[in-house]
């Protein structure tokens, strides 16, 4: 069913003129970078919260298998 909807909206995006095409395509390149941005900014405050708190994984800790 998916794969029906991602082809009809291809046959639509292709009936576009090329300028209304490269807006749609700037339009889903700004989607899928804010989605990868956001889930990576979380994990990057997720981290600065644990180094923080001092919850960091040694060297030692990393090779003695403390992980």
């Amino acid at each position: 069913m998916a794969t029906d909807t991602l082809e009809k909206n291809l046959q639509q995006l292709r009936q576009l003129d090329e300028a209304d095409q490269k807006k749609v395509a700037h339009i889903l390149k700004l989607l899928i970078q804010q989605k990868k941005y956001r889930a990576l900014r979380h994990e990057l405050e997720e981290r600065r919260d644990e180094i923080r708190r001092g919850d960091t994984l040694s060297h030692d800790d990393i090779w003695a298998g403390r992980i």
